[in-house]
């Protein structure tokens, strides 16, 4: 078997680029890559199942065990309740903390507590130990059942009993200890405890106190079981194992559990403890791994097959379509006898008998085109000699031609020249003209200008005339205000003189109040507003006053300054006077240049004129040289043409023969002219 699919695979890799290799490579992976798909995703989904049905079942398994638990720590809550509720011992636990108790009375009420309590250690083998203790701690005044271990409240053991008091009644569940609440046990204990609340005597309230086994606990969880490895723990709230398969572990932190665990858990509603389940995780997929391990057979055997068939589809289609490829590539070399012997209905056998048609047609157009090759090759002497006949002819014809074309053509660069020459002097002319044209438009807007010029000298003439005038009319009337403001100093002087006569009028009128006495008295308010009044005009006088010497001033300037300004005045009309009599004087030179300019410019027209007329004449000789240069270069170029077709033909000619003789040496390779 295994030197059979050795052959096929070596086979496989010779014949790689055959299509029969290649649709086995499309079957082969397409085997390989659905089974692969499929098996995979069969042991994924499984694996997943499993883990699912086994996290499902685990955890119910862990809420029962945690119901369980909850059960057995009720019941022993409810026997603390016993107590509580009890009301003989209520009373027996007043007369012990009675003060005024007899010891003996004292002592027979403790005993008859004692009783009660090791009765009920010897109904329930669960419960390790009993105390009573008071509410003050007082271990002198505390009870316990007969074999109880030494107490000693410190520490954690003190912490737990302020904790149950603080519960106010209910109850509190210590975890588990390895030597108990107070250290001394001989084995780990689990504690129940809750404070006996007595309202009417709170002297008399103590805790109780009831231990339990660890194999309380143990022979609870001794069914429990999370496949063959899984392992279960009950852990605090504050993180402190209670329980755990190994007893090393109780009241130490939970070591951490790795990635590849199923960790469930599940609280407790009595306690608040949790119930932590872990089981690693190839535990539960092991039984997955059968699916792995038949994936991995139905691969090898899905491969095994894929062979065969490839196998199989290189014989049916490989192998005949490789017949046909030889075939063919004999037939490309000539041989038009191969055949193709494959019988049957399929696409391959079609492709056969057409193949085997088509080589019959292809022998039969290669014999009927070597005869027509055979016609070709003598068509193409005979139009081979007709051709080199026309060739000779059309060479001498395009000789001649050639000749008249370039005497023709010497003419017309003759008379081309003289054209030249002729436009170059016309150019030079209207050159001249249209720079008489520009002097004569730059003349006309000189005169403009200076016409404009005459015009704006005459307007400032009599500008200046009237600024002149509007000076002298200024000068005079600051005169005019010169004496207006001397005639202020007067009034001013006579104001002031009016101030001090009524400022002594006011002294006056005081002095006269002051002789009156009482009576007086509104006269000399009346005088002293006078007074007041004068000395204000007299500061408003001042104020006046140093106005119109500053006015007086300014006239005093504003006439020196007009004093200045009109003989500046009478130069600048002089000199407008001088300017206007200046453009004047170019206003006439230039009207004489505009004519002398006409003159010029009608001369060089006339002169245009006559030039136009001598180029009309040398441009119809020239063109008549051209016409005539023209047709005997289209002669010669015709003749050129033909003489190039000629040869042409004679090289197509040549082709012809040549190609004539390759097609039948091609067609004697397929054996059509046997």
């Amino acid at each position: 078997m295994s030197a059979s699919i050795s052959k096929i695979g070596k086979a496989l890799l010779q014949k790689r680029k055959s299509i029969g290799v290649q649709l086995f490579g499309i079957v082969f992976v397409s085997i390989i890559l659905i089974v692969s798909v499929l098996g995979f995703n069969s042991y994924g989904k499984s694996k997943k199942i499993i883990r699912d049905k086994v996290s499902v079942a685990s955890q119910q398994t862990l809420q029962q065990s945690t119901d369980k638990l909850d059960f057995l720590l009720s019941t022993y809550a409810g026997l603390t309740r016993q107590f509580m509720v009890d009301t003989s011992l209520r009373e027996l636990l007043v007369a012990v903390s009675a003060k005024d108790i007899s010891v003996p009375d004292k002592r027979a009420a403790q005993d008859k507590i004692t009783d009660r309590m090791n009765s009920m250690i010897s109904a329930e083998p669960n419960i390790l130990t009993i105390r009573i203790i008071p509410k003050d701690l007082n271990i002198n005044n505390a009870l316990s059942t007969t074999g109880a271990s030494a107490l000693l409240i410190e520490g954690p053991s003190e912490a737990w009993l302020k904790k149950m008091m603080d519960a106010k009644g209910n109850v509190v569940f210590v975890p588990m200890m390895n030597k108990g609440l107070f250290g001394y046990s001989t084995e780990p204990s689990l504690t129940v405890g809750r404070l006996l609340k007595n309202l009417k005597n709170p002297e008399a309230e103590y805790l109780l106190l009831i231990e339990l086994r660890s194999k309380l606990l143990s022979d609870a969880f001794a069914n429990f079981k999370l496949g063959d490895t899984g392992q279960m723990m009950v852990v605090t709230e504050d993180n402190k194992i209670v329980y755990a398969a190994s007893p090393e572990l109780i009241d130490t932190t939970p070591p951490p559990l790795g990635k590849n665990m199923l960790v469930l858990n599940h609280t407790s509603e009595t306690t608040g403890w949790k119930m932590i389940g872990s089981v690693p995780l190839n535990e539960l997929e092991r039984d997955s791994k059968t699916i792995l391990s038949l994936t991995v057979w139905m691969i090898i055997a899905a491969a095994v097959a894929a062979l065969l068939i490839g196998y199989v589809l290189i014989r049916i289609i490989g192998k005949p379509l490789e017949k046909l490829c030889v075939l063919m590539e004999k037939g490309e070399n000539g041989d038009l006898s191969v055949r193709m012997d494959y019988r049957g209905q399929n696409e391959i056998a079609r492709l056969s008998r057409n193949f085997n048609r088509m080589m019959e047609q292809i022998a039969s157009i290669v014999g009927r085109t070597n005869e027509s090759a055979q016609q070709l090759v003598r068509s193409a002497k005979e139009l081979k000699a007709v051709s080199l006949e026309t060739s000779s002819t059309a060479g001498d014809i395009a000789s001649v031609t050639t000749q008249i074309a370039q005497g023709a053509a010497s003419l017309a660069a003759e008379a081309e020249r003289g054209i030249i020459q002729t436009e170059t002097i016309g150019g030079k002319m209207r050159a001249a003209t249209d720079t008489n044209g520009r002097l004569e438009s730059t003349a006309g807007r000189v005169q403009a200008v200076s016409d404009q010029g005459s015009a704006y000298m005459r307007e400032l003439i009599g500008k200046t005339e009237a600024t002149e005038q509007l000076s002298r009319s200024l000068v005079e009337r600051v005169s005019k205000l010169k004496e207006s403001a001397g005639s202020i100093y007067t009034i001013l002087n006579m104001m002031n003189e009016i101030s001090k006569q009524t400022n002594i009028l006011s002294l006056n009128a005081s002095i006269e109040a002051a002789r009156a006495g009482a009576s007086g008295k509104s006269f000399a308010v009346v005088a002293e507003e006078i007074r007041r009044l004068a000395v204000q005009s007299k500061e408003s006088i001042g104020v006046v006053h140093t106005i119109t010497d500053v006015i007086q001033q300014e006239i005093d300037a504003t006439v020196v300054d007009l004093g200045s300004v009109s003989p500046v005045l009478a130069q600048q009309n002089a000199a407008v006077l001088e300017a206007a009599e200046i453009f004047g004087g170019v206003k006439s030179e230039m009207n004489l240049f505009v004519q002398e300019l006409a003159v010029s410019t009608e001369s060089i027209i006339e002169l245009d004129s006559s030039q136009k007329v001598l180029v009309e004449s040398i441009g119809t000789v020239s063109a008549v040289s051209e016409e005539s240069a023209a047709s005997s270069e289209e002669v010669a170029r015709m003749t050129t043409d033909q003489l190039a077709v000629s040869n042409k033909l004679v090289d197509l000619s040549n082709q012809l023969e040549s190609l004539s003789e390759r097609l039948i040496e091609q067609l004697d390779v397929f054996g059509g002219n046997k």
